[in-house]
């Protein structure tokens, strides 16, 4: 393998929370200036965060693991973080010999991903630092490096698993009290002002509360299906929480089927009656899960019987240019 003689480096980033930290710009513009300071070539800054579907940033956990299935065939939790990975296949592929971070546990919080660094650095020979100093690997580092290395990571991770551990427990007692344990609002609903995190109350939003209710009434007694309802809401110009007009049928499902429109607060699958005001009565809402989760709803439409005997087949007599007529979910040409 051809190494690199220059020091050129990536610069890796994560946002843990974008309610209470600098923004990127700020942060890169340290690092790259201190890559400057030890003489090293930027080749890229890469970011680790995720977005919202509207664009708002959304906390990229260093630690929060998903079920994977092993090359063993075995499944397991690990920590996912592609951005990190992409920063070590440049490091294993030659097309740079340095990593710059912020701090040891901004860069790693898992001790297999430790391994997996001190493994390519150790290979390839190259550095991997922190503005902190909490993490130094120095062509390829050596013994007391990796072991400082190894023993940090330790602890950032059984420091991450105790904050996971006490915030379900937090989450576990509030709910048992009936609180709000925060999250995002659920429509329908505002947060009421003034009280602190997992001691929460909602406040019913009246045009909200009109709107679901209207939904659930046509859905159940009218027997009118949920895509048309958010069609509907959609050519309306009703905001959803975002203050956008995005209704699908899933988002639609989603808000009506929410425990917290029968008053119900929830943890872990489990109910318990909340101290704010129902929209819908819960035997209402009941009624309305057991029809929108009925699995036989998906199959109703599904048939060999043909429904549009000219789909694809009769030329369009509107559009004159050879055409032809189609059926589609939203729309029918």
């Amino acid at each position: 393998m051809i190494r690199i003689v220059m020091p050129t480096c990536d610069i890796y980033l994560r946002l843990s929370d974008a309610r209470f930290e600098e923004a990127f710009e700020g942060r890169e513009a340290k690092c790259k200036a201190q890559a400057e300071v030890w003489g090293w070539t930027v080749h890229r800054v890469v970011t680790e965060n995720y977005v919202f579907p509207d664009g708002r940033p959304k906390p990229a956990s260093a630690w929060k693991r998903r079920k994977i299935k092993t090359p063993s065939g075995e499944t397991a939790y690990r920590v996912i973080r592609p951005a990190f990975r992409s920063v070590l296949d440049d490091l294993a592929n030659g097309i740079v010999n340095a990593l710059l971070g912020e701090d040891l546990d901004r860069i790693v919080r898992d001790p297999r991903d430790m391994e997996d660094l001190i493994d390519i650095c150790e290979i390839t020979k190259a550095s991997a630092r922190s503005l902190s100093g909490s993490l130094k690997l120095t062509d390829g580092g050596t013994e007391d490096e990796k072991y400082f290395a190894r023993i940090l990571v330790a602890g950032a991770s059984k420091a991450s698993g105790d904050t996971s551990r006490r915030t379900r427990e937090s989450k576990e007692r509030e709910w048992e009290r009936g609180n709000y344990g925060g999250g995002a609002r659920p429509y329908g609903f505002a947060v009421a002002q003034n009280t602190t995190k997992y001691y929460r109350n909602l406040i019913v939003i009246p045009d909200e509360a009109d709107i679901i209710r209207e939904a659930a009434d046509v859905i159940l007694n009218k027997d009118i299906p949920q895509r048309a309802v958010a069609r509907d809401l959609r050519d309306r110009g009703v905001p959803d929480t975002h203050g956008r007009c995005n209704w699908t049928s899933h988002s639609l499902k989603n808000i009506l089927t929410k425990p917290s429109v029968a008053g119900l607060a929830t943890y872990k699958g489990q109910l318990k009656e909340g101290p704010w005001e129902a929209i819908l009565d819960r035997d209402i809402w009941e009624r309305l899960c057991a029809k929108l989760n009925d699995p036989d709803r998906r199959f109703d439409n599904m048939s060999n019987e043909p429904r549009w005997l000219l789909s694809n087949f009769a030329l369009c007599g509107v559009c004159n240019n050879g055409q032809t007529v189609r059926a589609g979910g939203r729309t029918q040409r």
